[in-house]
């Protein structure tokens, strides 16, 4: 029986256009220091990562789920249903100044997903918006199963 893969490990092959890497429209950021801080939450040795003495001690931690990045990633107790969470991300608009974003959601039947709000309207470039997206796990999960769903926020210009 062949096994149905996740959205995620479908990714990564096809037609690359460069060209539209020059216009993203939004991005995405993240520090620096938010990434150390997830490093030395996953127990990495940071002298290792940047090639000097670097302690971890005084990191605060930072969940991945937590990360502003445009993925959301949780390690489950398939005995945990219905399981909740909400996580906050910020992007930046690096299109047209006035540009409106609408999200689009492909939700495994498993999980519900909200995204507020759903609209996001910018009237200058580089012009940041905050948006929460609300995740509750409706069922248990198998041990190694992956439950994949997908937020694209479009313009109707780009695709």
């Amino acid at each position: 029986m062949q096994q149905n893969l996740s959205y995620e490990f479908s990714y990564g092959s096809g037609l690359v256009n460069p060209l539209k890497a020059l216009s993203p429209g939004l991005v995405y950021e993240m520090s620096v220091a938010d990434c150390s801080k997830l490093l030395c939450t996953l127990g990495v040795n940071m002298t290792r990562v940047v090639g000097h003495n670097v302690t971890c001690v005084d990191s605060p931690k930072l969940n991945a789920r937590d990360m502003n990045y445009p993925w959301i990633v949780l390690s489950v107790n398939t005995s945990i249903t219905p399981l909740s969470f909400n996580v906050s991300r910020t992007v930046t608009n690096v299109g047209p100044g006035n540009s409106t974003y609408k999200a689009t959601l492909s939700v495994h039947p498993r999980v519900n997903i909200t995204v507020a709000p759903d609209v996001l309207r910018f009237n200058s470039t580089y012009q940041k918006a905050t948006f929460s997206i609300s995740v509750t796990l409706t069922a248990a999960i198998r041990p190694q199963e992956v439950l994949s769903s997908s937020l694209v926020w479009s313009d109707g210009l780009m695709t």
